[in-house]
Order: structure tokens, then sequence, then C-alpha cells
């Protein structure tokens, strides 16, 4: 339990809970109560007026389960036994377009809120994917969400100071070739604002600028198998899956509306201990040495969408990230 209390302070301190907050956590079916009862006697401490702890589930109407979280000023939601909600599940085998609407409209407006908080939690699902036994599994999680915040800003301020000054980056492959301009645009370095774990930086490719192909051969949980994307002027013009039925997710992914196919955002993963993939974008984004680009809307982008999809590249591949020509990062090791 003493993970599990240091986990709690770490996201009471991170969403600046105190007296008179309304708070709200979200949760993914499979999360263990142990986390949320010690966050519920840290909230009564301090004061907080009400947590509201809905479960989500798709056995429920949407309104019903997230018109709590947005009568709260402070918010977590915490993803654990398997997919976020149901939602890819959704995707996968019903194309129901007003559910995925819904559910990217709510994503929206909960990332749009001033205090939130994501949290990627130990569950069944995340131990199948990863292949550790999940009492092992919870413990790696934990490390990696205690992870030091200023160890993490530290080691982050190199790479935040070259992509803020830089003008130009290329990722080389076997499996990408990329290039974009992110001339003018501010580089981000993330150590638990808004996620647990934490540790990243990115910066938002400059609209219209990202050509080029990127190869995938595993992203959503593994749901999606085999992908390649095409990029001309910051768009996705060409998208392929050998799987028929993905084929058909995929264009419901990536044109749900007019900003869903674009570039927004092109970010490095950088947390040590964040070693393994759980199968979810916002654990492995973090992965050390890792890279990922992002479709739709996104801090520091003009591009205006509902969605916004990580895909990460892991460090497994052969590439290397060239800013202004300078090396950065090889094979999944900084160069910097």
């Amino acid at each position: 339990m003493e993970k599990v209390n240091a986990v709690a302070e770490k996201i009471v301190s991170s969403l600046k809970l105190s007296r008179g907050n309304i708070f709200s956590a979200m949760l993914s079916d499979g999360i263990n109560d142990n986390l949320l009862n010690v966050l519920k006697n840290i909230a009564k401490e301090r004061g907080v007026n009400h947590i509201y702890t809905n479960s989500a589930s798709f056995g429920q109407p949407i309104n019903y389960l997230f018109e709590k979280e947005f009568s709260a000023n402070k918010a977590i939601r915490l993803f654990g036994g398997g997919l976020p909600w149901g939602m890819e599940y959704e995707y996968a085998t019903n194309f129901n377009a007003d559910i995925i609407n819904g559910l990217a409209y709510i994503n929206h407006l909960f990332c749009n809120k001033r205090n939130w908080l994501s949290i990627e939690y130990p569950g069944r699902l995340k131990s199948e994917y990863s292949g550790i036994e999940i009492n092992k599994l919870e413990n790696k999680m934990y490390d990696a969400i205690l992870y030091d915040q200023n160890k993490l800003i530290e080691k982050q301020k190199v790479l935040r100071s070259i992509l803020w000054r830089g003008k130009f980056v290329e990722i080389k492959g076997n499996e990408v070739d990329l290039n974009f301009s992110i001339n003018g645009k501010r580089a981000v370095s993330c150590s638990g604002q808004y996620n647990l774990p934490d540790g990243e930086v990115f910066i938002a490719p400059v609209e219209g600028s990202m050509n080029g192909w990127i190869y995938f051969k595993d992203l959503d949980w593994g749901l999606l198998k085999d992908v390649k994307f095409i990029f001309n002027n910051g768009e996705v013009i060409e998208y392929y899956s050998k799987n028929k039925i993905m084929q058909e997710w995929l264009k419901r992914k990536l044109f749900i509306d007019d900003g869903s196919n674009k570039a927004c955002e092109f970010g490095i993963g950088t947390n040590e201990l964040v070693n393994f993939n759980v199968g979810d974008h916002l654990w492995d984004e973090k992965k050390y040495g890792t890279f990922h680009i992002a479709l739709g809307g996104s801090y520091g982008s003009n591009i205006v969408s509902i969605r916004h999809w990580d895909m990460v590249k892991d460090n497994n591949s052969n590439y290397t990230i060239f800013v202004d020509g300078e090396k950065i990062l090889e094979n999944g090791n900084f160069l910097i």
C-alpha cells in the first residue's frame, strides 16, 4: 500500500486538489479499488466537497456516464482494465457513428477543462498485452508514475531547447521516411501536469508541412496491424491495412471531421522506467527513445478537430531523427 499512497499523493499534488473542489474520478472497467479508496480518504481529509466516481461501460448511456464528470472542477481518468470505455471495440465492430462522435466530443470537452489528469493504471489486459504478471506490472507502473518530476524536467531541458530553436525535422529508417517543419513552434516538456506516468517532449509540426510515409506493425492494443500512412502537405492521403475490416476502421478514425487526418504533434518519450509496452498510447508514448505522431487537434497546432490520435513508433525498429541535419536520436538512443 505504500506505493498506492504515494501515487494518490502525486495525483492530489498534480491536480492541486484542495478544500471546496468538486472531484470526479472516471474509471475504465477493471480498475482496482485500492487507489480510489485512498483518494477518497485524502479528499475527505482536505475538505473536498464531492467525489463522483463513474464506472465507464457501454451498458450505460453516455450522458449518464459523463454528466457528473462535467459538473466537477477537478477530474481524473484512470485507464486500467482495458480499452478506454470499450471505445476501440465499438469502432472495430459496430461502427456506430453516434457513439464514436459522442465519445470524441466528450474527450474534446474533457481536455479543455482547466484541471484534469489521465492516469495509466495496471489492469488485466495491460498484463496480457505486456506479458508481465499483474502484480509485477503494478509495481513497474507505479514506479514509472512516481519517477522524480524534477529529474524528468532536467533530463528534458536539452531536447526541449533543440526542438524549440529547430526549424526542420527528418525521420529516416526502414519503416519510416518523414520530414516536416517546426519553425516558430513551441516545444512542450511534459512532467506530470496532465498524464501519469509522464515523460515526453512534444511540438506541433507547422500545419501542412509533413510529407512522407510511416509504417506501424501494431497500433491500438494490436487491433490495428501492418498499417501504413502516406502524408502529403500535412494530411494522410493514403492508408493501408492488410485486414479489410481494419481498413474500414481506419477510414472512420481518420475522417471523423475535417482535421482528424492532419498531423498535429510530434513527440519523443523520455521516461526510462517506461521500458515496455502495454498497448495504450498514453503509456507507450512515454517509453524512453520512442517517438509518436498524432493526428487531429493538439496544443500548439491551429488544426481544429475533436480527435487526437497518438501513434507510437517503438524504439525496437531502426530509425534516426534529425533536427536541422543534426542527429538527436538513433535506434532508441539519445545522441544529445
